[in-house]
């Protein structure tokens, strides 16, 4: 096994098919699927001169996006955060499908003394009083599912959000930011104490930040779970 891991093996010809092994670097190691399909499909195949330059600018940004995600499996916080994001990303599918299996086995029916054709699913006991839900929820599961259920949702998303936000986000920007915002002069200048110049880097980088389709996501959801979250709070204590 350990062997697999970390050799790798080509053919090549020499008077007749060999195999060759050769040792795989351990920054291999953090090249994503993601990324390997970006090098497959990307590459500029129209002449062997555009595919040879597309290829070794590809590789280039590939090796910076491989340095970074090793830089921070270095960091022993970031490893444990990793992990924790991983077994999130298995869970989160499953805590919203028991969500919505609780909510679906445990909703009861209120007979309508007054129905209106209109809004089937409220009553009305007589003209003054107030629209009561068709559907209920009894207070134990509601209490179950906003306590516990609701809590480990939160916090599946902000785990999500931040290990997005720092393995994602800034290689994500870093490929789409113009070449020359990244030049060494501009880099050095950030690095001054020059509070205008690093406002200006900032403000590009969360820019460039809020084009990506899978951050706003995050964040979208992110919001919608602690806007219900604050509002279940606030509708129990009123």
């Amino acid at each position: 096994l350990w062997f697999a891991e970390t050799t790798g093996s080509i053919e090549v010809l020499r008077h007749s098919v060999q195999r060759v092994y050769f040792t795989i670097p351990v920054l291999c190691r953090h090249v994503s699927p993601a990324a390997k399909e970006r090098v497959l499909w990307t590459v500029d195949r129209n002449s062997d001169i555009s595919r040879l330059a597309d290829f070794c600018t590809i590789v280039d940004e590939l090796y910076l996006e491989v340095n970074y995600g090793h830089l921070l499996t270095s960091i022993g916080l970031f490893r444990v955060f990793h992990f924790l994001s991983i077994i999130v990303h298995r869970c989160y599918i499953v805590n919203v499908v028991l969500l919505n299996l609780i909510i679906f086995f445990s909703y009861s029916y209120v007979k309508p003394p007054v129905a209106d054709p209109e809004e089937p699913f409220f009553v009305q006991a007589s003209p003054s009083s107030s629209s009561v839900p068709l559907l209920l929820l009894n207070d134990t599961t509601f209490v179950f599912l906003r306590d516990v259920f609701a809590s480990i949702q939160l916090m599946f998303e902000i785990l999500l959000f931040l290990s997005y936000t720092i393995e994602v986000t800034p290689n994500w920007v870093r490929r789409h930011m113009k070449p020359e915002a990244l030049s060494a002069s501009q880099l050095q200048s950030s690095l001054e104490p020059r509070g205008k110049d690093l406002l200006l880097l900032l403000s590009r980088y969360l820019l460039i930040a809020l084009t990506d389709k899978m951050l706003l996501w995050r964040a979208t959801t992110l919001g919608l779970t602690l806007g219900l979250v604050a509002f279940t709070d606030r509708r129990d204590k009123t």
